[in-house]
């Protein structure tokens, strides 16, 4: 291995800050979805670039990189809080999301909005009319909106649901059912 990049990057000062930094986000953020860690990791580096630059870091007796790992941990933890705070103030996009194309979000709509709509797989007919009631949701809505596309369209379990929206087991339950009663709504008064 070269010991400078062409970019003149230090190969193993940057291989030792890269390790190191997705060892605690792995560790300290196992429960975020991996393309999410995968961001954090990045700004981290970003980060670590623009305070530290190319250069070679110091090196221990054994020769190894002898990392900032204080400085990286604390880099870590505000960049998360960023990322949270952005994703907080960041409305939800109602077609963001990979599940239009499942075949299955027609049923599971029916299924879940269908002790009161027993008429729904009229109103839900097709994928279109789905993403125009969300898209009708998140301006008033944004939150539920994240909640039906988390617990509905991507079916995902209501534990990873109450985690990816910071609340209880028992209140992503009704939070989610909320959600539901107003997407019926939205979708009753527009006679979809």
């Amino acid at each position: 291995m070269r010991e400078f990049g062409k970019n003149g990057t230090h190969n193993p000062s940057f291989e030792a800050v890269e390790r190191e930094i997705t060892k605690v986000v792995n560790a300290k953020y196992a429960g975020w979805p991996a393309a999410d860690r995968e961001d954090l990791i990045t700004r981290v580096m970003e980060s670590y670039f623009h305070k530290f630059g190319r250069a070679p870091l110091p090196q221990a007796d054994d020769g190894t990189p002898l990392v900032p790992k204080a400085w990286l941990r604390t880099v870590i933890t505000n960049a998360a809080i960023d990322m949270y705070r952005h994703a907080e103030r960041r409305p939800a996009d109602p077609v963001d999301f990979a599940g239009i194309d499942d075949p299955l979000v027609e049923e599971r709509l029916h299924r879940a909005l269908d002790d009161r709509a027993p008429s729904l797989s009229t109103l839900v007919a097709t994928r279109v009319r789905i993403e125009e009631a969300l898209k009708q949701l998140a301006p008033e809505h944004p939150r539920d909106v994240e909640l039906i596309v988390w617990g509905v369209v991507a079916d995902l379990p209501i534990d990873e649901v109450a985690l990816r929206a910071g609340i209880s087991r028992d209140a992503a339950k009704k939070a989610v059912r909320r959600a539901l009663d107003r997407l019926r709504d939205v979708l009753e008064r527009d006679g979809r």
